[in-house]
C-alpha cells in the first residue's frame, strides 16, 4: 500500500506540473489538500504568493483552482473561464490518487 501512495503521490505531482488543468473544491479541506499537493510539486499562486499554501481563496467563495501552462502560477474562478480556455477538469483524477484510489 504505501508504495502504492507514493507512486500516486508521484504521478500527481508530475501531472500537476504539466499544467492546463483545474480542480473544482467544494470544501476548504478539498482545496487544503489540492494546494499541498501543488506546494510539492512547487507551483505557487500567481505573482502573489512565494507558496500555493500560503492562500485558500476557498475561504472567501467556493471555486475552482487551477494552473496554466502560460500563466505564471496558480489561479482561481468561480466562472466557467477554465473551459473556455480548454483546461481539463481534473477533480476526479486528483482526490481519487490522492487516496491512491487511480488505477494504473
Amino acid at each position: 500500500m504505501v508504495n502504492k501512495l507514493a507512486k500516486d503521490n508521484e504521478q500527481v505531482i508530475e501531472r500537476l506540473r504539466q499544467g492546463d488543468w483545474y480542480v473544482v473544491c467544494e470544501t476548504v479541506e478539498k482545496a487544503d489538500l489540492l494546494l499541498q499537493a501543488c506546494e510539492k510539486a512547487g507551483l505557487k499562486w500567481n505573482k502573489i504568493f512565494n507558496k500555493a499554501t500560503e492562500f485558500n481563496p476557498f475561504k472567501i467563495l467556493s471555486l475552482k483552482i487551477g494552473f496554466c501552462r502560460s500563466d505564471k502560477g496558480l489561479t482561481h474562478s468561480s466562472s466557467d473561464a477554465y473551459d473556455k480556455f480548454g483546461l481539463e477538469n481534473i477533480t476526479d483524477w486528483f482526490f481519487n490518487a490522492i487516496r491512491g484510489e487511480n488505477n494504473g
